[in-house]
């Protein structure tokens, strides 16, 4: 195992000036010679004055004229930071004038050099009214003093030793705006101008306040130039060690190249990733611009060589042969040369000034030795072949003493082996050949097949080949159908063996209880099975060949034959018509046919009317007749019809109740049921109080609905209706009738039964009932009537409910 790993200091470096170096040496008009008494005081500004003619001007917190001060005659504002700051004329609508601010670099810009030029400017908040934004504002990059002939009104500028950096669009901000420049130093430039260059004809400018553009003055603070590194990465670094290449701050169209021919391209990125192997110049160009980064490599290394052997009892030594400034083994030992005597992973760290090496080796005690000559075979007399043994590293020593990897033999017999490995450990096997067994071959004992069955026969056995009666030559053979089947085998060795089996298809009796029928009274069903069936079970668990059903029943069984198994059912239904004459009574519905279905198996119809189905519709009131002839006999079945009389819902006239009173509402009707308004359901109900009362009486065949209204009415005359009588002539309470204080105008008495036939009745108020229905003493129970009467001026009134009758 090796395993090989380095480390370096890393140190972030980039070429050329140091990035934050400042050319400026009065950047925030801070410094001074005297404060400002009036405008047109520039050059009190340390470092900072006007290159023609001009008078810009110097303004300061701290300044006693308020034309100096930060509320002037051209705006009010505060410095961008600090105290100080300056001020120039950037345009004036009636001439050319203009005023610029000067500074010279503190050292020379170096030529090819990439910068940034950033500065603060604000119109502030102007006091003269009739400000203008404008472009071509910027800064002059000179050698030397600027331009003689750049006078305020030339308004172009001539610029053979100087360059130009203008911003790209117009220009207006009350408040502080950083201004940012970009430049290449296409020479050893000294000074710098910030101004307005361009004249009337060559600018835009737009007024930013109501009339027209009058000037724009402009204020200036903080300024700053700083060198912009072209390449940034990582140096030195170790052998393979990835390092990332940045190219900063140029255009975009980039090429890389490991030579400044640039013949091959690596990227076209504004970064590149390497990881050399030894100290490697890169290039890169942005159109004629060229700059290169050398990424120095430390080649620092060890090898502690392969991996090693390692006997029990024995010490190897590991070197370091390498050149380094230090070493630590694993161990925290420093020694060139270390012994060990463990197996295990060793490893050890060098270091150079820079870079830190890595590398690990396995000593490793071999497995215990492993021979295998395979397990014990079986071959034919007289075979002979190689063995060739399965074993690790060693010295191989057979049983004659041979020590080839490999040995020969022939025929049967007992081969060994021993291996002795390089620390002298020994492991053997052996290897025993036998004979190969004659073949054995049994096909069994001829046997049966049930039709529609198959099955496999096997002569599977160390045989190489088979062939069977009908020349295939597969391991088994598939028996459908009965006859004789035989098979020859052979074996490697060339013996051979044949065997036979003879093969006797079995006939499957038909078993069939038949259908399922009708047992008639008397009847015997005898069921017998072949004495070939295996077994039988019934489903009252009896195992009978030969069973007498004697009774109707479902009757089944399970049985078990040689080939199959069987099962089966028998229904033995009763007859339905034991009864030699069937007589029935019922109602028909008006205008709704009756349909008779007598459908039963095996049996047949004979109507009155001489049709055969087993229907028959009745629509009409009479008697019907029908023959039926069955397995068992036949049956006349008789039906009486009659046509249902429809309820009908009578609660009479509406009626009035007093206070205290209870009526009876009925209207009853034999085998009717009865809905009233409130749900109830019985036959009548009782009324205490006034409002709308209705009853629906409904049959199986129709239905009726009546309704009336109980109000409450003038009760100064009463009618008295007692509860219960006993006609038992015991001269107490013999009669049922009524008793009133007031004459009637009108008056009817109804006395109904259970079953709501009239028994009594009557229109006479002092007629009483007697208990009696045509001459003859009704039982005892409970009757119903239905009282109507009207007394004079007075509306009619009906009261209705029971009356017990006790004998």
């Amino acid at each position: 195992m090796k395993l090989r790993i380095a480390w370096v200091t890393i140190l972030w470096v980039s070429i050329g000036p140091a990035w934050g170096q400042s050319w400026i040496s009065n950047p925030d008009f801070e410094t001074y010679t005297t404060l400002p008494t009036g405008l047109s005081q520039l050059t009190n500004a340390t470092g900072w004055f006007s290159p023609i003619g001009t008078s810009p001007d110097y303004f300061h917190t701290l300044s006693t004229n308020p034309l100096t001060g930060m509320s002037n005659s051209f705006a009010n504002l505060a410095p961008q930071s600090g105290q100080g700051i300056a001020g120039f004329i950037s345009f004036m609508y009636h001439n050319e004038y203009r005023e610029f601010i000067t500074t010279i670099f503190t050292n020379p810009l170096t030529t090819g050099d990439k910068y940034e030029l950033s500065f603060w400017m604000t119109n502030g908040n102007p006091t003269h009214g009739a400000s203008c934004s404008i472009d071509g504002v910027g800064a002059l990059l000179s050698v030397g003093h600027p331009p003689g002939n750049m006078t305020p009104m030339v308004g172009t500028v001539p610029m053979p030793t100087s360059k130009l950096v203008s911003l790209p669009n117009q220009f207006y901000n009350p408040q502080w705006e950083q201004i940012k420049l970009r430049f290449r130093a296409d020479q050893p430039y000294t000074h710098l101008t910030v101004g307005s260059f361009y004249g009337h004809a060559l600018i835009d400018t737009a007024s930013v306040n109501p009339g027209i553009c009058i000037t724009t003055y402009l204020f200036v603070d903080n300024f700053n130039l700083d060198v912009i590194p072209p390449i940034t990465g990582t140096s030195p670094i170790c052998p393979e060690q990835l390092d990332t290449l940045v190219a900063l701050n140029w255009s975009g169209n980039l090429r890389w190249s490991l030579d400044d021919s640039f013949q091959t391209i690596l990227s076209q990125d504004d970064t590149l990733i390497v990881a050399p192997s030894q100290t490697t110049t890169y290039w890169v160009a942005d159109g004629p611009d060229t700059n290169s980064f050398t990424v120095v490599v430390d080649s620092i290394s060890v090898d502690l060589g392969p991996d090693i052997l390692l006997c029990p009892n024995t010490t190897v030594d590991l070197a370091v042969t390498s050149a380094y400034s230090s070493l630590v083994w694993d161990d925290q030992s420093v020694l060139p040369i270390r012994s060990v005597g463990t197996p295990g992973v060793y490893w050890v760290d060098v270091a150079s000034p820079m870079c830190t090496a890595r590398d690990s080796i396995e000593v490793w005690t071999p497995p215990f030795p492993t021979v295998e000559l395979g397990p014990d075979s079986t071959i034919c007399p007289g075979d002979s072949g190689i063995l060739i043994p399965l074993a690790t590293s060693g010295h191989l020593l057979w049983q004659d003493q041979s020590t080839d990897s490999q040995f020969s033999f022939t025929g049967v017999g007992h081969y060994w082996v021993t291996l002795t490995d390089t620390c002298g450990n020994q492991a053997s096997d052996s290897l025993l050949f036998s004979e190969i067994p004659p073949l054995a071959l049994d096909l069994g004992g001829d046997t049966l097949i049930c039709p529609g069955t198959s099955w496999f026969i096997s002569a599977a056995s160390q045989a190489i080949d088979y062939l069977w009666q009908d020349g295939s030559d597969d391991q088994t053979y598939l028996i459908d159908t009965g006859g004789q089947y035989w098979v020859t085998q052979s074996d490697q060795c060339g013996r051979n063996i044949t065997d036979s089996i003879w093969v006797a298809e079995v006939a499957i009796p038909d078993l069939d209880l038949g259908p399922d029928t009708v047992w008639c009274s008397g009847d015997t069903f005898r069921i017998q099975f072949p004495q070939d069936f295996l077994s039988i079970r019934w489903e009252d668990g009896s195992d009978a060949f030969d069973r007498q059903l004697t009774k109707p029943g479902l009757y089944s069984f399970e049985a078990q034959h040689i080939c199959r198994a069987f099962s089966d059912t028998l229904q033995l239904s009763p007859s339905p018509w034991d009864e030699p004459w069937v007589s029935v009574d019922s109602i028909l519905c008006p205008e709704t046919p009756w349909t008779v279905d007598l459908a039963e198996p095996y049996s047949t119809y004979l109507w009155q009317d001489g049709t055969s189905d087993a229907t028959y519709q009745i629509a009409r009131a009479g008697t019907y007749l029908v023959e039926i002839s069955h397995p068992c006999g036949n049956a006349i079945h008789e039906f009486h019809m009659d046509i249902d009389s429809p309820p009908i819902a009578d609660l009479g006239d509406d009626l009035e109740i007093c206070p205290g009173d209870t009526l009876w509402l009925s209207s009853p009707h034999p085998g009717a049921t009865y809905l009233w308004q409130d749900g109830a359901t019985h036959d009548r109900i009782p009324v205490v109080e006034a409002g709308s009362y209705s009853l629906l009486v409904q049959d199986a065949c129709e239905s009726s609905l009546d309704a009336i209204e109980v109000w409450e009415g003038a009760c100064e005359c009463n009618l008295y209706i007692p509860s219960a009588f006993s006609p038992n002539s015991d001269a107490v309470n013999q009669t049922f009738s009524t008793k009133s204080q007031c004459p009637f105008l009108s008056f009817r008495l109804n006395i109904f039964n259970a079953w709501g036939g009239v028994i009594f009745e009557s229109t006479d108020p002092d007629q009483s009932w007697d208990g009696a229905f045509q001459g003859i003493p009704v039982p005892e129970g409970v009757y119903i009537y239905r009282i109507s009467y009207q007394f004079e001026d007075q509306p009619k009134h009906m009261r209705s409910g029971s009356i017990t009758l006790i004998r």
